[in-house]
């Protein structure tokens, strides 16, 4: 075993995961999961740069710039939505950072002690990877989803199939690009899928002429709404230029029929969801992800200040909830 910094490179990259560690613990008051496991990957590392492991450098360099390169990629997929300054300064101080344990894990690799701990760190860095390019983090700030989803439940994103060309099913709970502001992702329900006929009629939706059981749909107000509630019909609101068209151009015998390549989604709060009942059709090319897994939640009284979510706040009976 090497012993303790016999490569003076080595220290700034341990001292860097110390105080990333110190930080984790601390932000554990605020995204418990989140916190603890990242507390315990720096502290990991740091662990193992201090036994002179160069896979643990490698991978403390990974963690300093994976996050920053995955959202860059994200970003640049949705190229409305990328603001270059900004991501040519997050990736600046990331490559910064990631400088020392690369230079660490360099001067290691040459040192060339061998290391039987290699594979385990090698494997936690593959593992690292791909899920930072596989999954990204949402927090929900609308109520939409209720109560399936909760305003500032956390959510972890799953991307991967998607990217791979995933299609969606009936029932997915999908993240997409808002059609009214591209730089916007909202959350909502797959409920029509292409070719498919469809119509609400007193808040019950049918699909191809038959009722669908929709045991996660609410419905908070008694009242009918004569167009969201029974659509399609007249609207009574001002529809943007895609729900004008939809409406035009994609109704036969009081039926929207959903073109190919597109898709009808609703959210779960029927009484307060702006869906595709005003917007239109998703295309495909507009889905992005479908949250799996509830990371952190919280719940905040009424008022125009909203305090920071802290475990004296957390709905802990929805932490790890997979959806």
């Amino acid at each position: 075993m090497q012993q303790p910094f016999s490569v003076p490179a080595a220290r700034p990259a341990f001292w860097i995961a110390m105080v990333l560690g110190a930080f984790a613990v601390a932000a554990t008051f605020f995204m418990p999961v989140e916190g603890a496991l990242s507390a315990a990957l720096c502290f990991g590392v740091a662990w193992g740069i201090r036994r002179g492991q160069a896979w643990a450098a490698v991978l403390l360099a990974c963690v300093l710039a994976m996050p920053m390169v995955a959202a860059l990629l994200r970003a640049v997929e949705n190229s409305s939505a990328f603001d270059a300054p900004r991501f040519a300064i997050g990736i600046l101080v990331a490559l910064a950072l990631a400088y020392w344990p690369a230079r660490a894990a360099l001067n290691l690799f040459r040192q060339g002690a061998p290391s039987r701990r290699s594979w385990t760190w090698i494997a936690v860095l593959l593992a690292y990877a791909c899920f930072c390019l596989a999954f990204w983090p949402y927090m929900v700030n609308g109520e939409s989803m209720e109560n399936t989803i909760l305003r500032d439940d956390y959510l972890l994103v799953e991307t991967a199939t998607w990217s791979l060309g995933r299609a969606p099913a009936l029932g997915d709970i999908v993240t997409l690009r808002s059609p009214l502001d591209r730089k916007q992702i909202f959350i909502k329900r797959v409920v029509g899928l292409p070719g498919d006929r469809l119509r609400i009629v007193n808040k019950q939706l049918f699909r191809n002429g038959a009722a669908v059981p929709e045991p996660y749909a609410s419905h908070k107000t008694a009242y009918v709404d004569a167009y969201r509630d029974n659509f399609p019909s007249q609207p009574n609101v001002a529809l943007p230029d895609p729900g004008a068209r939809m409406l035009r151009d994609n109704l036969r015998n009081g039926e929207a029929i959903v073109p190919q390549g597109q898709y009808f989604v609703l959210g779960d709060n029927r009484d307060d969801s702006l869906d595709s009942r005003y917007w239109g059709f998703v295309p495909r090319s507009d889905i992005l992800g479908s949250p799996c897994l509830i990371y952190g939640s919280y719940h905040f009284k009424g008022g125009d200040s909203k305090p920071l979510p802290t475990i004296l706040n957390a709905r802990w009976n929805r932490l790890l909830r997979v959806l």
